[in-house]
């Protein structure tokens, strides 16, 4: 996937352009926005690969669904008290029906990608359904009704005769209101915000998470001016003053990022060694914070979606066994990070095994890696931030990083990485000299105070003026030794 980004008005970037390729570096000083971009890109990357209309469509009928079966528990509860006054029968078969048309509308938005041989054919399949989608809602909301006027004849006789009143307590669940909700919402949709109708949530829940900040106008370089994504081929956002986020996509981009099988970011080794204790943290919130406002907890959403991920077992073995043997060999880590039977991370060793806090946090960085790829959520078709995959690790194990990560790119993994370390940047300089074929995977960003420098499409003068940057400080010291 190669493509061109603009952005305007976002954290330490005014007005900025930035390639995109198969393997994407993000290159240059501390705070110059490197991590920024890399957030925002997952975030919207990550909402985008979504099913959006199966994920709106769950959203809105869970509520509905619950209270379908807190109803069918009343019903059941209630058979043998009025059985000459209330049909439970029928009334039953009203809920069955409405369970039964939600239970369509989701068979026909989560078609399995694997029927198909693109997600154009996924996407062209939902759209000549679509009728069919509406028709089940105008099901749905006719089911709803009939149940509702059933439920108002009963609830008179109830109490002419003075009976306990189990339908008001089913009215007060007030599932109509969830109903028409639901049918509102898809009779009022064209098939194309179907689509993406949940893609404005999912971005804005990915922003306010992955940044850890409930304000989005914090991000914004300038408070007088929204913020702009322009994305080629893909779409734009724009998140506005107020923090609104308002966005056009081209639905042909939407399936390019379908066709990942997952987007992921993979941050600092700290956050795995306190993976048990983060995820305490997730599950109690209150316990460390006052507000539950919008559930931050200082923890990226991205940490507890990858950690959630690496609880599932693969059915299948490792996509990239070679790359896996290379990371885990006698010179290397010598060793790997495993899942323990209690669910725990360890690291294997020889016949030691060491939790995980135990263990130095280069072999935590390296190790996650190699467990990624072991569990295959890593594959062919994955689309992985990486900010500062350098942290924690000695050069000649930043060189093996460096080694891995391109491997991956040249297997169809779309690698972006944020770093300033000059023995990754040497690698890719020194690996493009004696391959240069491979020049046209890499897609070369240096960040400045400044903004972010062009340089043209010129590997080399790109490449030159990063090393200049970062290797000043040691130049400097290198010539101030040689006087003293």
């Amino acid at each position: 996937m190669l493509f061109d980004l603009n952005i305007k008005n976002f954290g330490k970037l005014e007005d900025a352009k930035i390639r995109i390729g198969r393997f994407t570096v993000f290159a240059g000083p501390n705070n110059t926005g490197k991590s920024y971009v890399s957030k925002l890109l997952y975030s919207l990357f990550n909402a985008m690969n979504a099913n959006l209309a199966a994920e709106w469509l769950n959203e809105m009928a869970t509520p509905i669904l619950r209270k379908l079966r807190m109803i069918e528990r009343i019903l059941a509860n209630s058979s043998n008290i009025f059985p000459s006054l209330l049909d439970i029968q029928q009334m039953q078969g009203y809920v069955q029906q409405m369970r039964s048309c939600i239970r369509h509308m989701k068979e026909i938005v989560t078609i399995p990608a694997d029927d198909y041989d693109s997600y154009e054919e996924v996407f062209v399949t939902i759209q000549s359904h679509y009728p069919r989608i509406i028709e089940k809602s105008e099901e749905l909301k006719k089911t709803c009704d009939i149940f509702e006027q059933k439920s108002d004849e009963i609830l008179q006789l109830c109490e002419e005769l003075d009976l306990d009143n189990i339908i008001g307590r089913i009215k007060r669940l007030r599932l109509k209101e969830e109903i028409d909700k639901l049918h509102e919402s898809i009779s009022n949709t064209e098939y194309r915000d179907f689509v993406t109708s949940d893609l404005e949530y999912r971005a804005r829940q990915n922003l306010i998470r992955n940044f850890q900040t409930p304000d989005l106008s914090l991000l914004h370089n300038k408070q007088d001016k929204n913020i702009v994504i322009d994305i080629t081929d893909i779409g734009e956002f724009e998140i506005t003053k107020g923090g609104e986020i308002r966005f056009s996509v081209n639905i042909t981009g939407l399936q390019l990022l379908r066709a990942y099988s997952k987007v992921i970011y993979l941050e600092s080794p700290l956050y795995w060694k306190l993976r048990d204790a983060l995820e305490s943290l997730r599950l109690n919130p209150d316990l460390f914070r006052s507000s539950r406002e919008e559930e931050l907890t200082g923890v990226p959403s991205y940490f507890y979606k990858l950690a959630s991920a690496l609880k599932r077992k693969p059915t299948n073995g490792a996509a990239f066994p070679s790359l896996l043997e290379k990371l885990t060999r006698e010179d290397v880590l010598n060793g790997k990070i495993g899942i323990s039977e209690d669910g725990e991370l360890v690291f294997q060793e020889n016949d030691q095994v060491l939790p995980l806090p135990l263990v130095a946090m280069g072999v935590a960085n390296l190790g996650i890696l190699a467990l990624l790829i072991e569990c295959r959520i890593i594959d062919e078709e994955t689309f992985i931030f990486i900010d500062e995959p350098e942290a924690h690790l000695h050069p000649a194990w930043q060189v093996v990083m460096a080694e891995t990560l391109f491997a991956l790119s040249q297997q169809g993994v779309n690698v972006v990485i944020a770093t300033h370390s000059v023995d990754i940047l040497k690698w890719l300089e020194v690996h493009v000299k004696e391959k240069p074929e491979d020049k046209t995977l890499i897609a070369l960003n240096y960040f400045t105070s400044q903004g972010v420098e062009s340089h043209g499409e010129d590997f080399e003068a790109k490449m030159a003026a990063i090393k200049k940057s970062l290797i000043r400080p040691f130049a400097d010291l290198r010539l101030k030794g040689l006087t003293l």
